[in-house]
């Protein structure tokens, strides 16, 4: 997610804290999704941010046995909640201030910048054909025109290898930058 979704993510879930605070237990199935998404969307976004929301604690530290302790249970569910308004908060005005990148720049992330790539590709067979006519790899030594041409071959394809596109596209990032770009201006009809 980019900061622009992510500040409306948090948005909404503030929203839906009023609902929230008429149950009096974590235990409820429309608590538990909320937190859920809250907790699993603070996760991707790296290690910091999943460990300030696995603090947030939503039932008693000690009951006592033989009692009722819904009480306590109502008790730790509403401080939880608050808690979770008072991180939500946080999070929004810290996106609003600083944005957000990707948790493969994170410090504690230990995943692989490759884990990070998304690729959506939804590319017309015309398109291909005016991005294979708009660009001349002949001014390309014959490795990029090669990798060029893999590229186009494996967008044309419908059902698409995305780790190889991938590899052509970080082959060509480093070897044939600027039929790269000349690829990427074609494709959005730059050129």
């Amino acid at each position: 997610m980019n900061t622009e979704k992510l500040i409306q993510f948090f948005k909404a879930k503030l929203g839906q804290l009023p609902d929230l605070r008429n149950l009096n237990d974590y235990r409820d199935p429309a608590f538990a999704t909320w937190w859920n998404t809250v907790e699993s969307t603070c996760e991707r976004m790296g290690d910091s941010h999943k460990q300030r929301a696995s603090r947030i604690r939503f039932s008693p530290g000690m009951t006592i046995g033989g009692q009722d302790n819904s009480a306590r249970y109502a008790r730790a569910y509403h401080q939880g909640l608050d808690g979770a308004e008072a991180f939500i908060k946080a999070l929004i005005e810290e996106l609003e201030t600083w944005g957000y990148e990707s948790s493969a720049t994170d410090k504690g992330s230990k995943s692989s910048a490759q884990d990070k790539v998304t690729l959506n590709l939804t590319i017309s067979q015309q398109q291909i054909q005016q991005i294979t006519q708009t660009i001349n790899l002949s001014q390309y030594d014959a490795d990029v025109q090669s990798k060029v041409q893999e590229l186009l071959n494996e967008l044309k394809k419908e059902t698409k290898d995305k780790p190889k596109i991938v590899n052509i596209v970080k082959w060509l990032a480093d070897k044939g930058t600027d039929a790269l770009i000349a690829v990427l201006l074609a494709a959005a009809h730059l050129t």
